[in-house]
């Protein structure tokens, strides 16, 4: 019967020297998540429609799109908003379009005309932000339109750019 138990021991210890002899192996996982600065729009304006008085001049507006900014960089110093025509020139002699962008995390330079020279629309967006705000786009016919009646259009682009 002795016999019998040192068997069964021997076996119970290497059971146990097995369990215990486990190892284990650790790993480093580093993550990242990319710097991204964006801004899109909501879609394009209504048609931008004046009726003319007798003097030959009318103005039209539309608010009805919005702009999102969106950036993760963190960096130091601040961002912009600027806005051009980048399809079909400048706008005809004694017409001008204006836009203006609210900002709530920013500083909004207010109505500025638009050319194919960039303008400052919004100034001072903290680097890491999540905003949207209205569009404001504003088209003048001023004293002396003498064009017979048309459509124009122009394609405004808006910039999300560093603040240099």
């Amino acid at each position: 019967m002795k016999k019998s138990l040192w068997i069964l021991s021997i076996i119970g210890c290497t059971y146990t020297q097995i369990g215990s002899g486990a190892t284990t192996g650790t790993q480093t996982v580093t993550m990242t998540i990319a710097s991204a600065s964006n801004i899109t729009v909501s879609g394009n304006p209504g048609t931008l429609a004046v009726t003319l008085n007798t003097a030959g001049t009318g103005t039209a507006t539309d608010n009805s799109t919005t702009y999102s900014v969106t950036s993760n960089t963190n960096a130091s110093g601040t961002l912009k908003i600027t806005g051009a025509i980048t399809t079909g020139g400048n706008m005809p002699t004694n017409t001008s379009l204006t836009t203006s962008l609210a900002s709530t995390a920013g500083t909004s330079q207010g109505a500025q005309t638009l050319s194919t020279t960039a303008v400052d629309l919004v100034n001072r967006l903290p680097t890491l932000l999540s905003d949207t705000a209205v569009i404001t786009y504003t088209f003048n016919v001023t004293n002396g339109w003498t064009i017979a009646a048309q459509t124009i259009s122009r394609t405004v682009t808006l910039t999300l750019t560093s603040n240099s």
